[in-house]
């Protein structure tokens, strides 16, 4: 069979994107050797042959050294920059595979990860639970930087984001609330916080959850692996780009100050500078000003829909 290497890069949320072509990979390269920041990603995924991390021993000469390797990076390629298409998409091309909108995330979990998330909902909580996110944009594997990440574009208000989580204990007391997020980051009052969960111990609680609130992050692509709905607030980036459909995209098509929707700035990749620093918003990140009754709003409307077995 042939064997193919293949690099990727980025955050957790592009490896989940990514993993929509495991599949297609292994029908057109064979035997994948993929190199990877995030292997809990492909961990337990069939079409993967090798999922290495790219600081493993002699990976040049013992696997990538004598086969054909891609390297590939969608946020440098036009058809993502300009032509403002969906990440997945834009990998599609990059590996010329055959692209179909239907290609989602594929996350494979073992029968203890799912069976632990149930126990956890049914028997502890003994409730049905919402997953809460307001920061983003810190590698898990260095929480400490939070206070020093380069752009506050997806990061929503913590003072907007307990009010909301007020008023849904209030109203739907039924319901817990898990807030997803790092030690390091804002942390919300009357929630569960679990901010030292490993990722793979994060996949199951998406998939067991009622819904979830979220900014753009992981937990975004990680719903469409499972087809859960939930709501994403969209400020700097685009739900064009790195959305799904399943979900209530919410954003601000008409601003106020800033003349530009989904900026993507600070554009790290094209070094961004102003005169001796990072690009930063002069706008106070408006696009990202969401009033609450809008989130809550579409948050009630999807628990009011029938649930999906």
């Amino acid at each position: 069979m042939n064997r193919t290497g293949i690099v990727i890069g980025g955050g957790i949320g592009k490896h989940i994107s990514f993993s929509a072509l495991s599949e297609k990979l292994k029908e057109k390269y064979g035997e994948v050797i993929l190199v990877n920041s995030y292997p809990e990603v492909f961990f337990n995924n069939p079409n993967i042959y090798r999922n290495l991390i790219p600081s493993h021993p002699y990976l040049y000469e013992d696997y990538l050294k004598n086969i054909s390797r891609k390297k590939v990076e969608p946020y440098e390629n036009d058809l993502y920059t300009l032509e403002k298409k969906h990440i997945i998409e834009v990998y599609a091309k990059l590996l010329d595979i055959n692209y179909t909108p239907d290609l989602l995330p594929k996350i494979y979990l073992t029968k203890e990860e799912e069976s632990g998330a149930i126990d956890y909902r049914d028997n502890i909580l003994k409730k049905d639970y919402i997953i809460i996110q307001i920061s983003g944009g810190t590698s898990y594997y260095n929480p400490d930087s939070a206070g020093q990440k380069l752009s506050k574009s997806r990061d929503y208000s913590v003072e907007k984001a307990q009010t909301l989580v007020d008023k849904i204990i209030k109203d739907h007391p039924g319901f817990a609330i898990i807030q997803i997020g790092l030690r390091t980051e804002p942390l919300l009052k009357n929630v569960i916080n679990m901010v030292n969960l490993t990722t793979r111990q994060i996949f199951p609680l998406m998939k067991y959850c009622k819904t979830f609130i979220v900014i753009d992050s992981f937990l975004g692509h990680l719903s469409a692996a499972f087809e859960k709905k939930g709501i994403v607030l969209w400020g700097g980036t685009d739900p064009k780009k790195l959305g799904y459909s399943h979900n209530i995209n919410l954003e601000k098509v008409s601003l106020t100050s800033c003349p530009e929707n989904h900026c993507h700035r600070p554009d790290t990749y094209f070094a961004d500078q102003e005169t001796n620093k990072i690009w930063s918003c002069p706008f106070d990140y408006e696009c990202m000003d969401f009033d609450t009754e809008t989130i809550y709003s579409a948050f009630s409307s999807i628990v009011k829909e029938p649930e999906v077995k």
